[in-house]
């Protein structure tokens, strides 16, 4: 008898482990915020890990779904200029900012890159997620196959590569513009951006190529969408971030 989530995709019951050890985590910070005062948001916090955690281990329905939702909501909040790289959460922040890269490397990816891919998981592996206890063993032959991209290499590449390229590019247009001080009022940063555009475009391209063989048409535009938005968002909260922390 098997501790670990019962399904037969040796990739999905690793994933949904490294999820629920997640949980398990962030429900033990939940205790020491209710334990230090914050009572009802850390009881909050605890009964909702606790809950998400539970679904995906048993492989319920609702266990993804809530999970998604959790996702999805780290996503924005990290990578878009209303959170984690808005100016008032770095005003209202309890240190100073980091230094780009140093906060790239310690907060904005572990979460970002962590949370695109579990996303792309539970997509992917939708069908092995059933509504009952009951429709778990009745409705495994009727499961839907797996869709994962059909290249990690590529997916690799187009969401860690390219936004790292997207900094890159913002650092250097920062510098060329002269800093907070324009040297150039009349020239608009509209040239400047088109590098980054590029980026995004190509990071798009990969991005396609790695989806999933058997992906319908609405399949590849909502997934491009959704990639070329992330992007832009990420784009202009990086340049909140830098105008920012040059004490703009």
């Amino acid at each position: 008898m098997t501790v670990l989530p019962k399904t037969n995709f040796v990739f999905l019951r690793w994933a949904v482990v490294a999820m629920d050890a997640l949980c398990i985590w962030f429900s033990i910070v939940s205790v020491q915020n209710a334990i230090s005062g914050s009572l009802v948001a850390g009881l909050v916090g605890f009964v909702n890990w606790l809950t998400i955690g539970v679904g995906l281990y048993r492989l319920m329905q609702w266990g993804r779904w809530l999970a998604l939702a959790v996702l999805w909501l780290i996503v924005f909040f990290t990578l878009s200029p209303f959170g984690e790289m808005s100016t008032f959460a770095m005003i209202n922040g309890e240190a100073p900012p980091l230094p780009i890269w140093e906060e790239l490397a310690k907060y904005i990816a572990p979460y970002g890159v962590g949370t695109v891919f579990f996303i792309e998981v539970l997509y992917a592996y939708r069908g092995e997620f059933k509504f009952s206890r009951d429709g778990q063993a009745a409705g495994d032959r009727a499961s839907s196959p797996p869709t994962p991209p059909r290249s990690w290499i590529l997916w690799i590449i187009a969401v860690i590569a390219v936004p790292t390229l997207i900094v890159f590019l913002s650092i250097r247009d920062m510098r060329l513009s002269g800093g907070c001080i324009k040297w150039d009022p009349g020239s608009t940063s509209t040239f400047r951006i088109i590098p980054t555009l590029i980026a995004i475009i190509l990071g798009s391209l990969l991005f396609l190529r790695a989806a999933p063989a058997n992906a319908s048409r609405r399949h590849l535009i909502v997934r491009v969408a959704i990639y070329v938005t992330i992007n832009l968002l990420f784009y202009s909260g990086i340049k909140n971030y830098l105008w920012y922390t040059n004490h703009c």
